[in-house]
């Protein structure tokens, strides 16, 4: 297993074509919500704790089409493709702050409290 300091990991992402992430067992998607927060296209599968991280904003393919996977990898290369899902990584994780986690949470205590 890699460890990477956080510098390295920006580095990582920003140096990257894209992140594929096709994790079918994952509770959120932190990795796609760093990826797109440094500027990192994303591709995934169609998790739906993964697509609920990328908020739309990745490229979602059926991740046992092996012809999808070469197709998305290739089409990230497009510099309009690019650009479009790099801006759009960058709106999805301008909402996801801890404020704004928290207050989801306590939205849903209070909730399932009755109140």
């Amino acid at each position: 297993v890699a460890s990477l300091t956080d510098d390295e990991l920006r580095a990582a992402y920003s140096g990257a074509a894209a992140l594929l992430f096709l994790s079918r067992s994952e509770g959120f998607g932190l990795p796609v919500v760093e990826a797109m927060a440094c500027g990192c296209p994303v591709i995934t599968g169609s998790h739906p704790a993964v697509l609920e991280a990328a908020g739309g904003a990745s490229l979602t393919i059926d991740d046992t089409d092996p012809d999808a996977l070469a197709r998305s990898m290739e089409s990230v290369t497009d510099p309009t493709t690019r650009a479009d899902l790099v801006a759009r990584g960058h709106e999805r994780v301008r909402g996801l702050t801890w404020s704004a986690t928290a207050d989801s949470l306590a939205a849903a205590m209070l909730q399932a409290a009755g109140r």
